[in-house]
């Protein structure tokens, strides 16, 4: 088998797979992993603003004498903050 495709599609043989392979991961693995931190700081920050709006609505809860007119919309506020951590 080793012997049709190295004549008929020009293919590298190596009997170790990691020197094969190493070039080919070395390319992409640095995108990958920008990628992965970059979802990291995403995820952080979504995390942050939905722990900032849950504080903002027990700070309003606790504050006794409420300010006139009409609460600020606390559940829809949370729920948007939370649809984009999960």
């Amino acid at each position: 088998m080793r012997r049709h495709i190295g004549t008929d599609f020009g293919a590298h043989h190596s009997p170790d797979l990691l020197h094969g392979q190493q070039p080919v991961s070395k390319g992409t693995s640095l995108h990958l992993a920008r990628q992965v931190k970059q979802a990291g700081a995403a995820v952080a920050a979504a995390q942050a603003q939905l722990d900032a709006e849950r504080a903002a609505e027990h700070a309003y809860d606790a504050h006794s004498p409420r300010p006139r007119g009409r609460p600020p919309a606390f559940a829809a506020r949370i729920e948007a903050a939370l649809a984009v951590v999960v």
